[in-house]
């Protein structure tokens, strides 16, 4: 699909999403996804494209939370921080959309609502999760 393409284009451009290291490039990752909600936001009567506006939903928390976690793990979130917030009110915005997403489990969204809440709360609880089941950003 062409969403897989041009993810592979940034995957080739940034290294691959599991790195240690966060490079702040990866912020213009979630820019990508963020106009890709938009785009598929501003087709709801188009049949061709009817469910891809909740898969993008889904999509931009997942990234969002996992960005965040591993910039965190990587200890870049000090610097990074202003440019996550500014992209957060985009999270913010579509909460509500989450949170009726059929793509995003029932803990996935109680995630999203603390982490919209505090997300150094929730990122904090899940650290401390993680490492009581040995992995560190479950």
């Amino acid at each position: 699909t062409v969403c897989q393409r041009v993810l592979y284009h940034y995957r080739r451009r940034g290294g691959q999403m599991t790195e240690v290291l966060f490079p702040p490039r990866r912020l213009d990752d979630l820019k990508m996804y963020w106009n890709w909600l938009g785009w598929f936001a501003a087709q709801p009567d188009k049949t061709e494209y009817k469910g891809y506006y909740e898969w993008a939903v889904a999509w931009y928390w997942k990234v969002f939370y996992l960005f965040w976690c591993q910039a965190s793990e990587a200890g870049a979130m000090a610097k990074l921080k202003p440019e996550f917030l500014k992209r957060k009110k985009h999270l913010d915005s579509i909460l509500p959309d989450i949170l009726r997403c059929p793509h995003v489990p029932g803990a996935e969204k109680a995630r999203a609502v603390l982490f919209c809440a505090a997300p150094g709360l929730t990122y904090t609880l899940a650290h401390a999760r993680g490492k009581l089941h040995g992995s560190k950003t479950d």
